[in-house]
């Protein structure tokens, strides 16, 4: 299995080109990863920030 970093950062990016910013949340990228969303926010503070590092 792939480190939880990586699988956030594929999610994010996958969703992004598929759906847009908007329509990218924080609760579909941490479904995709197969994480809980307060893992997003412990690591990267704000779906900005996310965006960013995807």
């Amino acid at each position: 299995m792939k480190p939880v970093e990586e699988r956030v950062l594929e999610a994010a990016k996958n969703l992004l080109v598929k759906h847009g910013y908007k329509a990218t949340t924080t609760r579909r990228i941490a479904k995709n990863a197969g994480v809980n969303e307060v893992t997003l926010f412990r690591k990267y503070k704000s779906k900005d920030r996310l965006i960013e590092a995807a």
